[in-house]
Formats: structure tokens, C-alpha cells, sequence
């Protein structure tokens, strides 16, 4: 079994914030600064867009820990309000928690 089987995934709306929020932040920074406090705890591996969301993958093997690390960047970054964080801590088969942002 991988070391990463874990998965934390941000899902942030493409349209439900104010205009100026798009404008003025974006995905690339928000990555950043998630790669900044993620250290060695996991890897951020993507993300897609879709017509209403964007999603950012993580995956590492402790879902909880990577969400500890990255709980103070998602709350604070405009761009990810009314989004939320799915923490699933094993494969698709497992029960995930999923945490709504502000």
C-alpha cells in the first residue's frame, strides 16, 4: 500500500464569490501557500476545473494532519469562502469528512 493512499480535496466555487475576489486572488497563489505549510506531510497533486468548481488534490498518509497544516491557509484565503475540504483518511471505499469553509 502507498504512502499516500490518503486524500484531502479542496473544493472551491467558481462563481458564488464577488467578482472582486477572482479578480484579485487566484488557484496558482492559493497552491503556493499550501505547498508552503504542507512540508513533507503529503504532496499537492493538481487540480481540475469545472463549471462550477475548481478542485485542489492532496494526498499523503495521514489526511488529518495534512488538513491541520492547511486549515489556517483555506480559512483565511478569500478565494476558497463557501468552498469546503473533503478529508478522506483511505481509499474511495472509506468515510470521509467533509468540512465547510467560511
Amino acid at each position: 500500500m502507498s504512502s499516500n493512499t490518503q486524500a484531502v480535496i479542496i473544493t472551491l466555487s467558481n462563481n458564488d464569490l464577488p467578482p472582486e475576489v477572482y479578480e484579485e486572488y487566484d488557484l496558482s497563489t492559493l497552491e503556493d501557500e499550501i505547498e508552503d505549510v504542507l512540508g513533507d506531510a503529503g504532496v499537492l497533486d493538481g487540480h481540475e476545473f469545472g463549471p462550477e468548481a475548481a478542485q485542489i488534490f492532496l494526498y499523503g498518509p495521514d489526511a488529518e494532519a495534512i488538513f491541520r497544516l492547511i486549515e489556517p491557509v483555506v480559512k483565511a484565503y478569500p478565494l476558497c469562502a463557501k468552498g469546503s475540504v473533503e478529508i478522506r483518511p483511505g481509499d474511495e471505499e472509506t468515510k470521509s469528512r467533509l468540512v465547510q469553509l467560511p
